[in-house]
């Protein structure tokens, strides 16, 4: 999201093809991470930058999935002791 998409990255530092283009899969059962999402990242890419996505069902699970992981942006409560 900062400007260089991974696949540009890779090309910059002329990395062979085979591993640019690769997709990226979960290292678990074999499946791409596309697969396990069930949606593609250019739909994801898009819904960010652009809010646009064609299908609703898509566009609700990556909302939710958004909403579930939101308490991921919130720091973590930490013991003070001048606090108390």
């Amino acid at each position: 999201m900062g400007g260089l998409s991974t696949r540009t990255s890779g090309r910059v530092l002329h990395l062979p093809d085979v591993l640019v283009d690769k997709p990226p899969i979960d290292g678990l059962c074999g499946k791409t991470d596309e697969d396990n999402l069930g949606f593609t990242y250019a739909q994801l890419d898009r819904y960010i930058r652009e809010g646009v996505l064609d299908d609703e069902n898509i566009k609700k699970r990556i909302d939710e999935m958004h909403r579930r992981n939101l308490f991921k942006l919130s720091m973590m409560p930490c013991f003070n002791p001048l606090l108390e």
